[in-house]
């Protein structure tokens, strides 16, 4: 589905099986949020796939940068994988576009340390503010509606 011109919205599902074996194709981005059964991870997607291997405690997780996001959510025996494309487009270039700032602390950290996004230290387990990008739509009289969120990066 196009929201726009410039941004593309789509709905996926994998057997879990499948998506373990396509995992490195689907994690694509550089960013990732994981929610598990037990805890909350925050850490380069590079991270993440080199030192994380419990795939099974899982609940949903977000792959994500500027280009776009993967939001996977388990139902069952499937994940189902909402990807929104939008190849870095500012709102200034698209007015369906608003992003905004949030702060995002107290994940975990993935290997035994509370760490920053990038891997720095920064002795809290906090790295910084999560950017969301807002799509909205405008119905008839003109009034918008948020029609889909993503996450988009970090600032601090």
């Amino acid at each position: 589905m196009k929201l726009s011109e410039n941004v593309e919205f789509n709905r996926s599902s994998l057997l879990i099986d499948e998506f373990r074996e396509k995992l490195p194709e689907i994690l694509k981005y550089r960013y990732m949020i994981v929610y598990g059964m037990s805890r909350r991870i925050v850490a380069s997607t590079e991270a993440v796939m080199s030192s994380f291997s419990d795939w099974d405690e899982i609940a949903e997780f977000r792959c994500f940068d500027e280009d776009g996001e993967i939001h996977g959510v388990l139902r069952g025996e499937e994940m189902t994988l909402y990807t929104v494309t939008d190849h870095n487009i500012s709102p200034e270039e698209d007015e369906i576009i608003i992003e905004q700032e949030y702060t995002f602390g107290g994940a975990e950290a993935a290997f035994g340390k509370k760490e920053a996004v990038d891997g720095e230290e920064d002795g809290l387990g906090n790295p910084g503010k999560l950017i969301l990008r807002r799509y909205l739509e405008f119905d008839e009289d003109g009034q918008g509606h948020i029609v889909l969120s993503r996450c988009f990066g970090f600032t601090n």
